[in-house]
């Protein structure tokens, strides 16, 4: 099931606004730590002490979609999870990685470490089982200045077994390193290859197998901590979502933080990273507005801070774009506008909703200098990094593109600080003046367009070049990753990584793997370059009108084809390219990892992404895509004519290729799925799963290992 699909799950059971209800959506994105989440703890009136929800913390804290539909009555909540092939992968990552700890004789807290904590930082299995009774001696000034919170008792007995689990994992996994690498001949083989061919073996044998059981047992039992009348399970019997209904804010917000909480007290029985999204429908409204706003906030998971997580936005965002009325971005004031917010910017303004996006700068009291004086001082100078970008903007889309975006941000971008603490209206005026401005901006409806008759004209082929152009871009700067682009002398990502991301595509469980995102990697090089030729028209008909309307134009338009172009790249390279991925990852033996990323470069970014088929000529795929062009432009009656300006029509899809563009469209309605009952999942939640609950009872897995031979 996809993220779509879940997202329908949710929209299910729990209703979200629509275009007509006076409702409006607001999606939230922005680098990791820059405050996102304590923006929206704001926004609905949650204590930041008391409550804590949604959970803040200093990283990465965010990694399941949390959408808050704020509206009177009482407090319904649903939760749906991730699915249960997706937490095995995590879990034998996590294995593997303390198994290689073992081999690199790493200290037992760093080998204990990577056991519970996956290295994304998405999935952290202590959260669920818990660190065990074991204390990290390392001096600590913090820790030695507070008292730790009493543990309750069900969660200390939680804690002495996981403690008995981990010894017994990591003596087997010490007992079965030493065996492998004895059985290998290590004389010729660089540390590369040695840890993978370890990595091969340890992966295929029966008692890793074991121990991955074992833990995932483990992880089973936590659900069992729930009400069993509010857990629906899907076809496999794993849980796909839970649901509550309840008239008490103070145990609804408890009941719900077992899913979002990064709380070392509760480490144990915390279900955070096994969930992919939150709906809650309630009556929050923030302590300085005494009035529901009617609207739904969706907080996602952060972008990261690197130049590598700045290429792409996530494809569980950029879904999002049609379906929201307002892409809020919040950034830290203290640096503003760095690689990945600027990205953000760039990209939801080129895929035609730069009218949508409003900024919000957060740590705004601790924007200080010298030369930073007044309210003002401190706005003007993070506003400079805006410009700069907006100027990066126009010059890669025209002046007029640029000044639009411009124009937006400086009615719609905020300045808020101290906001991790309840803000006091008397001691902080300024900030809750920009917090009920920031309010006002988040409810306020769009103004109706009128574009008039008046349309641009292009020709075809420039629109084809721009396609072949971000084709061969992405695989450019794909071929860098890979390592397979020559003497550039840029370092390719790591090949666990590479092997992490071909697992999860060739199990279609995600189009993404830490910061390597191909599919949004390939939709932003395709839609940045439409966007150019959309911005530069070869004539008007019947006549030009005013810049404001061209800019709206251009816009709507972009609009229009970026949803296309996502859906169209998402099933060339997972869908129609599986059985590729699917080589790729189950690739064994002596440079594995060379020849893995060989087979990506040529099979995948290759011969199935080609831009050009073998008669020279633009291929199947860049012309599926050009194709997405002209369909958007036929609904807003803009002209796309050939060489000889002739107009072309919507063009004569073959079946198969009609089929799989049908298939693709249902995933934005939560329709594209595997199976008939995934079906009823899907759209039939209430009818269709009315499955009964597993009976109770941890599962049993014997805790004695078998003998190591």
């Amino acid at each position: 099931m996809t993220a779509a699909t879940f997202f329908g799950v949710r929209e299910t059971l729990v209703p979200g606004p629509s275009q007509t209800t006076g409702y409006r959506t607001v999606l939230i994105i922005g680098p990791t730590g820059a405050g996102k989440t304590t923006l929206v703890q704001q926004l609905i009136g949650s204590d930041p002490e008391r409550e804590r929800f949604p959970s803040t913390s200093a990283s990465k804290t965010t990694i399941a979609e949390t959408e808050l539909l704020c509206a009177p009555g009482d407090y319904f909540g649903v939760v749906t999870f991730q699915p249960k092939p997706e937490i095995r992968t995590y879990v034998e990552e996590c294995v593997e990685a303390a198994a290689i700890a073992l081999y690199e004789a790493r200290p037992e807290r760093e080998v204990r470490r990577r056991l519970l904590q996956h290295r994304d930082l998405r999935f952290r299995l202590h959260y669920i089982i818990s660190e065990g009774t074991q204390v990290d001696d390392e001096v600590d000034d913090l820790r030695n200045r507070r008292t730790p919170p009493p543990v309750p008792p069900n969660i200390a007995q939680i804690r002495e077994t996981t403690e008995e689990l981990i010894g017994w994992i990591l003596d087997v996994l010490g007992r079965l390193v030493n065996l492998e690498l004895s059985e290998m001949d290590r004389a010729e083989l660089d540390d590369e290859t040695v840890e993978e061919q370890l990595k091969q073996r340890l992966g295929d044998h029966p008692y890793v197998a074991h121990i991955v059981d074992r833990l995932m047992a483990e992880i089973e039992a936590r659900f069992e901590l729930l009400d069993p009348a509010g857990i629906t399970l899907g076809a496999d019997e794993w849980p796909l979502y839970w649901r509550l209904h309840d008239g008490d804010r103070k145990s609804f917000i408890t009941a719900i933080n077992r899913f979002s909480s990064n709380s070392a007290a509760d480490f144990g029985s915390l279900l955070t990273p096994l969930v992919n999204g939150i709906r809650v429908r309630a009556p929050f409204h923030p302590i300085w507005a005494n009035e529901i706003p009617y609207i739904m906030l969706i907080d996602g998971e952060g972008l990261g801070h690197t130049p590598e997580s700045a290429t792409s936005l996530p494809t569980a965002a950029t879904r999002m774009f049609d379906m929201v009325d307002t892409v809020l971005i919040v950034d830290n004031g203290q640096q503003p506008m760095q690689a990945t917010a600027a990205a953000a910017l760039r990209q939801v303004a080129a895929a035609g909703h730069a009218d949508k996006i409003a900024l919000a700068f957060t740590h705004f009291d601790q924007v200080r200098g010298p030369n930073l004086v007044s309210f003002s001082d401190r706005r003007a100078h993070v506003m400079s990094s805006v410009d700069q970008i907006v100027r990066t903007f126009g010059t890669e889309y025209g002046y007029e593109a640029g000044r639009a975006l411009q124009d937006q941000l400086r009615e719609h971008t905020f300045f808020v600080g101290g906001i991790h603490e309840t803000v006091d209206p008397s001691e902080a005026p300024r900030t809750v003046e920009e917090l009920a401005r920031l309010f006002d901006r988040l409810r306020s409806e769009a103004t109706p367009l009128d574009l008039g008759t008046r349309r641009p004209s292009y020709r075809r082929k420039t629109f084809l070049d721009a396609v072949i152009n971000g084709i061969v871009a992405f695989r450019k700067d794909w071929d860098r990753k890979l390592g397979m682009d020559g003497d550039s002398g840029a370092s390719p990502v790591h090949w666990t990584k590479i092997k992490a991301l071909t697992r999860r595509y060739a199990g279609r469980v995600s189009d993404e793997h830490d910061s390597l995102r191909p599919v949004g990697d390939l939709y932003t090089e395709i839609v940045e370059r439409i966007r150019q030729v959309i911005e530069s028209p070869e004539t008007w008909m019947p006549d030009e009108p005013d810049l404001g309307t061209q800019q709206q134009i251009f816009d709507l338009f972009a609009r229009g084809i970026s949803g296309r172009v996502r859906l169209i790249a998402t099933h060339q390279l997972l869908d129609r390219a599986s059985s590729l991925w699917t080589e790729a990852a189950e690739m064994e033996g002596d440079q594995a990892a060379t020849r893995r990323a060989e087979h990506i470069s040529t099979a995948i970014l290759g011969d199935h992404l080609s831009p050009i088929d073998s008669d020279g000529n633009a291929s199947a795929f860049a012309l599926e895509l050009l194709q997405q062009v002209t369909d958007a432009a036929l609904d807003m009656n803009i002209t796309i004519s050939d060489a000889d300006g002739e107009q072309l029509d919507a063009g004569v899809r073959s079946p198969e290729t009609a089929l799989e563009v049908e298939t693709a469209l249902e995933v934005e309605t939560a329709l594209e799925v595997e199976t008939a009952l995934e079906v009823e999942t899907a759209l039939e939640v209430e009818i269709a799963l009315e499955v009964e609950i597993a009976p109770g009872g941890t599962k049993a897995v014997d805790l004695d290992p078998p003998p190591v031979t």
